[in-house]
């Protein structure tokens, strides 16, 4: 069994943040740096770097060679890289391996990387994505934009200069990959023949083609232009043999025209030359800060992958190597000493789930290592270290207590620097119920006081902090109004509003009846009855008081009546039991008034057709000033009095006839109340809903005996006043 030791690259944490962006470039950066810097991964060097054939070129920026990156979480599958691109770039119509590429048709401008590099591996392989305006108005069209990656040297025998091959092809297939070969399917810019000629499976091949980054590549365009579509990320690979040295050029360019444009996204660092790659990609099981983790709350799912020339046939155990703070025999469960690619399997799974140990221990971490040995003996460790801290203990900052000096003054209170556990956390505060990170404090009422904010924090693991905020209230400005009353109509009254703790020159603010406005002293005379409402302003503060001048022995109004409601004619009294008044007013509510200086009762008649309210007010009155008491009465509907009959026999004996004891012929009932009983005086039916009938039958369900049943009831009629009352027999039969 041949075993091998791997690539562990360190990834970012991968969160779903839901960010939207798009493709943003940054100019600057010359080719060399570009090739260099960004392109090439680790054991990889990059030498005599030219551009279009310059190495002088390739020592400056270049519009048509840029760095590219992504903001986390936007749907693209590099997060950074480098871009060639045919904008602006300079004429290419003399490189023979892209026209080769593009006959019959010739290449116009373009942008054409090329180095030379050491095999430290005996596979390389790198990741791409083309993309064109072209899409998808010129598909199958002679307009076949054209790009490649030409790799020659030792080992390698292919059609175009010095022997080299093109990578960039269909996977499975040596059919390049251009506009008329990966494409949507619908030929738009010429007849299908041109794509079946030059890709004969092109239907087969839509797989590799999307429309999915298109909103991303619009600020990449030229104005009035866009990438119409791409491909998808795609691997270009190919053997090597240890330390020979190679060559590679990477190019796109304009075919037979130069006004639509397209491009090459390459991955950052994915140029590598290593026998095998190990990704790590942390699938995180809820929200984390970073590469915090806590314990028994949140875990991790490590994805290993590895890459090869495509002959993954022997079973590959790797060892995990560790470090740190975490000891992974008791802090972890089942984390594994070693990972193992059974053959023909190249992506495995290993968790990084932390055990609750009820320890304060702060944060923990531990950094997994991973070593690749290649075929070129070339050696490399890489690392990812992951933090873990107790779930159950977590910190943050709380406003300190904040004193105000009015009661028009509020204050704030925040949670900020929350550290030691895992987010999202939520909030809440009281006594007031809000849930954001900070709240505004109002003081009450007393200018004197304490008022306590307590805020609970609560982590994504549920384990909640509590503290508390206080609000110290300390207004010494402080006033409280008192009164005297006013004789009835006149103006005698008075309001005084002393002030305490005052800070400077205190103004005062009067409103009431007939007045309005800013006075030097807190006392006023000669006022109406009503409310007063003064505030108070010194240096410093604001306080509010309100008082009322009563009114000495006013009039009071009041009213009675001997009947509020009969039928038309409707004949009653109404009797005055005002006070302190020296006449009156009757308004009787059919169009009768009355003026007096006597409380006698009023006898008053009234017609018309009921329902009818009427309302009757009587006016004490005193000179300047009134009260007025009213009341309501009421001519009702008239209904005549209920019609009703009582039988005086029945036959229960299922013939149809006459099988209930119930009144009959009856109008005008409201409900009847009726008890039935035997001439022991035993009850044997009784009912005070509706019109009764009785069946014949006893409570307890069996048939009463023929013979004679003695009865009682109150009738009421539907106009609510007349009740009949009366008792009699019947006979039960049944023959």
């Amino acid at each position: 069994m041949h075993k091998s030791k791997v690539l562990f690259p360190l990834f970012a944490l991968l969160f779903n943040v839901g960010a939207w962006s798009q493709i943003t470039l940054t100019p600057g950066q010359t080719v060399e740096q570009l090739a260099q810097d960004v392109l090439t991964g680790s054991g990889l060097n990059a030498l005599n770097i030219t551009f279009n054939t310059s190495a002088a070129d390739a020592l400056l920026p270049q519009n048509g060679v840029q760095f590219f990156s992504i903001v986390p979480g936007t749907d693209f599958p590099f997060n950074s890289g480098v871009v060639l691109r045919t904008d602006g770039s300079p004429s290419a119509n003399a490189d023979t391996d892209l026209n080769a590429l593009s006959s019959p048709y010739n290449v116009t401008n373009g942008s054409i990387i090329e180095f030379d590099f050491v095999a430290t591996g005996d596979t390389m392989n790198f990741k791409y994505i083309f993309a064109s305006s072209e899409y998808t108005s010129y598909t199958c069209s002679q307009f076949n934009d054209a790009f490649g990656f030409f790799l020659s040297g030792p080992g390698i025998n292919g059609p175009y200069s010095n022997n080299a091959v093109n990578l960039a092809t269909i996977p499975g297939t040596n059919t390049p990959v251009a506009i008329n070969t990966v494409n949507s399917g619908i030929a738009t810019g010429g007849p299908q023949q041109n794509c079946l000629d030059a890709n004969p499976l092109w239907l087969q091949h839509t797989v590799y083609f999307t429309t999915a980054y298109n909103d991303l590549f619009l600020p990449l365009s030229p104005p009035g232009s866009s990438y119409n579509g791409a491909t998808v990320a795609l691997i270009a690979a190919s053997g090597l043999i240890c330390n020979e040295t190679y060559h590679i050029k990477m190019g796109v360019a304009n075919v037979g025209d130069q006004s639509l444009n397209s491009a090459v996204f390459l991955e950052a660092e994915s140029f590598q030359v290593f026998g095998y790659e190990i990704s790590v990609e942390p699938n995180i099981q809820g929200p984390t800060q970073g590469g915090l983790f806590a314990e028994a709350c949140t875990n991790a799912t490590l994805m290993v992958t590895r890459v090869s020339d495509g002959s993954i046939t022997d079973t590959i155990c790797v060892p995990v190597g560790v470090a740190g703070t975490i000891d992974p025999a008791t802090d972890l469960l089942n984390f594994p000493t070693e990972i193992c690619f059974p053959p023909g399997v190249d992506t495995v799974y290993f968790e990084f789930n932390p055990i609750q140990d009820n320890v304060s221990e702060g944060m923990e971490s531990l950094t997994i290592t991973l070593t690749s040995i290649n075929a070129c003996g070339v050696e490399t460790p890489a690392s990812v270290t992951l933090n873990v801290v107790d779930f159950y203990d977590f910190n943050y900052n709380l406003t300190p207590d904040q004193t105000v000096q009015c009661l028009t003054t509020t204050a704030q209170a925040a949670v900020t620097n929350v550290s030691g556990s895992i987010s999202p956390y939520t909030y809440l505060w009281t006594p007031n119920g809000e849930t954001g990170e900070s709240i505004t404090m109002t003081p009450g009422t007393s200018l004197q006081e304490v008022i306590p904010y307590t805020v609970t924090v609560t982590d994504f693991c549920g384990h909640a902090v509590t503290q508390t905020v206080n609000l110290i209230v300390n207004q010494t400005l402080a006033v409280n109004g008192n009164s005297g009353p006013s004789n009835c109509g006149q103006s005698t009254g008075f309001v005084t509003f002393p002030v305490l703790g005052q800070t400077g020159t205190v103004n005062y603010n009067l409103t009431g009846p007939g007045i309005s406005g800013s006075l030097n002293v807190g006392q006023q005379n000669n006022l109406s009855s009503g409310w007063y409402y003064m505030t108070v302003t010194d240096a410093v503060c604001t306080d509010s008081d309100s008082v009322f001048v009563d009114l000495l022995n006013p009039p009071v109004a009041a009213i009675g009546t001997t009947s509020l409601f009969n039928f038309s004619p409707f004949t009653t009294t109404f009797i005055n039991g005002s006070s302190n008044a020296d006449s009156y007013f009757w308004d009787f509510g059919n169009g009768q008034t009355l003026a007096t200086n006597n409380t006698d009762p009023q006898t008053i008649t009234f017609e018309g057709e009921g329902p009818l309210d009427i309302t009757v007010c009587v006016v004490a009155i005193q000179p300047g000033c009134s009260d007025t008491a009213c009341i309501v009465v009421s001519i009702l509907e008239y209904i005549p009095p209920p019609v009703f009959e009582i039988p005086n026999v029945f036959s229960p004996n299922n013939d149809g006839n006459n099988e209930l004891w119930t009144f009959f012929n009856t109008e005008f009932v409201d409900y009847v109340e009726l008890t039935i009983l035997n001439r022991w005086g035993n009850v044997i039916f009784e009912s005070k809903d509706g019109v009764p009938a009785w069946d014949g039958k006893s409570q307890s369900g069996g048939l009463a005996p023929e013979g004679t049943y003695f009865y009682k009831y109150i009738l009421h009629g539907l106009d609510k006043f007349t009740t009949h009352e009366g008792h009699g027999f019947f006979h039960l039969v049944r023959q």
